[in-house]
């Protein structure tokens, strides 16, 4: 665990805690951001800002189950909370495979957040999932038009593409995603 004693003019602040979570966690202390992270939230029971935090940690940890019960207490605060709605969705559908499920969540995060980019993202794979090919693409130029320049969208389309058995289009979205990675170095 990281030593709290180490951190610069650590007074138990909020503010030191905080960072020191943020240091457990890039260096991989996994449990010591976790029991930070649980101290945050004791001490400002009304700030809401530690429970996605926390829940990434436990992700980190592969706590799926954590994951949920910590995003579905910010829920619990925050109904309309669209970051902590596309969590649920993503950990559903990536970790749990109940896509149908994660596009409960994921639905109700698009109709508040509808720009977000990984919210686009993930309803376009979990679509793909469930093989409905023409919602998948819906989502994914929804994606393209709010970042036209991330070759991971055009690598979903091409698996989109591909799994339709449009090998031509697969090739031609791959192509665009191989020049977007060229053109990043």
């Amino acid at each position: 665990i990281y030593v709290l004693s180490t951190v610069p003019y650590y007074k138990g602040t909020t503010n030191n805690l905080l960072y020191c979570a943020q240091k457990c966690n890039l260096n991989k202390d996994y449990d010591g951001a976790i029991s930070i992270y649980r101290k945050l939230i004791s001490l400002q029971p009304a700030n809401n800002s530690y429970y996605l935090p926390l829940a990434l940690v436990y992700e980190s940890k592969n706590q799926i189950d954590s994951v949920i019960i910590i995003t579905n207490r910010l829920l619990a605060k925050e109904p309309l909370n669209a970051s902590a709605l596309g969590k649920l969705g993503e950990m559903y559908g990536k970790h749990l495979n109940n896509y149908d499920k994660s596009l409960d969540y994921l639905s109700k995060a698009y109709s508040i957040s509808p720009k977000d980019l990984p919210l686009l993202e993930n309803l376009g794979i979990v679509y793909g999932l469930k093989k409905n090919f023409e919602k998948s693409m819906e989502y994914f130029n929804k994606a393209i038009a709010v970042k036209p320049d991330n070759p991971q969208i055009y690598m979903n389309m091409a698996g989109t593409y591909f799994n339709m058995g449009n090998k031509q289009k697969a090739d031609e979205y791959r192509a665009k995603a191989e020049k977007l990675l060229k053109a990043k170095k």
